[in-house]
C-alpha cells in the first residue's frame, strides 16, 4: 500500500497464493495471463466488515510476472450494495461489471459522486462522451505473458465471472465469514511453509463472455478456475499494506437492464443521500472552484494525494 493511503472498502479479507488454470479447449483463445498465471495473490474480502449487518462477497487478484514487470491486477464483486444480512460469501456470481441492484438506491449516492468525478478526468484526455468507471477492464492480463513478455495482439474476454464450486456454500447466518475459508485447509496437505503439496482448494470456477448476465453458468462459459497454491490464511498486516489497484478501459457508458439508468448517477442523489453514511457537508457539497459542481472537497483532495492514477 502507498505510503499515506489506507483501506476504505473491503477492509477484512483472507489471502492465499493461487493459479489461475484455463481449460486446454480455451488457451488458443486468449493470451498473456489469461492463457496460464502460475503465481496469483488472492484476496477475498467483505464490504464493510467480517460480522456486519451488510455483507458483500468481492475478490482481488494480483497476477505476478517474471522480471522486471509490473504486477497486473484483477477485481471482482457482485454489487454496489452488498447482500443485506446474508453472510454466504458464494450467494453470488461476481464480476468485473459491478452491479447496481433495482429498488435499492442506496448505492448511487456514493457511486454518483464517483462516477461525475471520473468523467472530468477521463472526458478530456478521451473522445468518449460519458465513461463507464463500473466496468473494471480484463485487457490488462491479455498484454503480457507470466515471463514478462510484451503480447503484440492481446486478446481477452470483455466479462469475467467467479461462480462457486459445484456443492459450495457457507453459512447465510451472521459470522466471520473468514472462518469458512480457513475451515478449508483441513482438508488440503500442506508442508511447513504452507505450500499446498499436491492439489489445492478449488476457489472458483472462471466464466467469460462479450456480454454481461446475471446467469453465467447458463449464459457465458466456462474457461478455467482459480485453485490455491498454499494454505489460506487471515492476515492483519496483508489487510493493510496490500493494495490492489484497478484498472480501468475507458468505454462509452450504457445502461444495463435491471438497473438504475446512468442519468440518475449525479450531484443531487450524492448530497441528498450521503449524510447517513457519516460524509460531512465538506465531504458532500460541490467543489465553488469547480463552476460544473461535479467534484467534491473530498475527492479534490483524493486526487491531489494521487489516489486517482491508478
Amino acid at each position: 500500500m502507498p505510503s499515506g493511503h489506507g483501506q476504505m472498502t473491503h477492509r477484512y479479507g483472507v489471502f492465499a497464493q493461487a493459479r489461475l488454470v484455463i481449460d486446454p479447449e480455451f488457451r488458443n483463445s486468449y493470451t498473456g495471463l489469461m492463457k496460464r498465471s502460475d503465481c496469483v495473490l488472492v484476496r477475498l474480502s467483505s464490504i464493510p466488515s467480517p460480522a456486519g449487518n451488510t455483507f458483500g462477497s468481492a475478490f482481488a487478484g494480483k497476477f505476478f510476472v517474471d522480471g522486471k514487470q509490473i504486477s497486473q491486477n484483477l477485481i471482482a464483486q457482485h454489487s454496489f450494495l452488498g447482500q443485506g444480512s446474508n453472510m454466504n460469501y458464494y450467494e453470488h456470481p461476481l464480476s468485473n461489471k459491478l452491479k447496481f441492484v433495482e429498488n435499492l438506491p442506496e448505492s448511487i449516492a456514493p457511486f454518483s459522486r464517483f462516477f461525475n468525478t471520473i468523467q472530468d478526468q477521463i472526458k478530456a484526455k478521451t473522445n468518449l462522451k460519458i465513461v463507464a468507471p463500473r466496468e473494471l477492464s480484463v485487457q490488462q492480463l491479455a498484454r503480457v505473458t507470466v515471463d514478462g513478455e510484451t503480447v503484440k495482439n492481446p486478446k481477452a474476454p470483455r466479462f469475467i465471472f467467479l461462480v462457486a464450486p459445484e456443492g459450495r456454500s457457507f453459512s447465510s447466518e451472521q459470522h466471520d465469514f473468514r472462518q469458512d475459508f480457513l475451515a478449508l485447509n483441513a482438508g488440503v496437505a500442506a508442508d511447513a511453509n504452507g505450500r499446498v503439496k499436491k492439489k489445492g482448494v478449488r476457489l472458483f470456477d472462471v466464466y467469460a463472455s462479450e456480454t454481461f448476465t446475471d446467469n453465467p453458468k447458463v449464459d457465458a462459459k466456462r474457461i478455467g478456475y482459480f485453485e490455491s497454491k498454499s494454505q489460506i490464511i487471515a492476515s492483519d498486516v496483508a489487510d493493510l499494506r496490500i493494495s490492489f489497484r484497478h484498472s480501468i478501459t475507458p468505454r462509452e457508458a450504457e445502461d444495463y437492464a435491471g438497473e438504475y439508468p446512468v442519468s440518475t448517477f449525479n450531484d443531487e442523489s450524492f448530497i441528498s443521500k450521503c449524510a447517513t453514511l457519516g460524509a460531512s457537508l465538506a465531504d458532500m457539497q460541490p467543489n465553488p472552484k469547480d463552476p460544473s459542481g461535479n467534484t467534491s472537497v473530498f475527492f479534490e483532495n483524493y486526487l491531489k494525494r494521487g489516489c486517482g492514477k491508478s
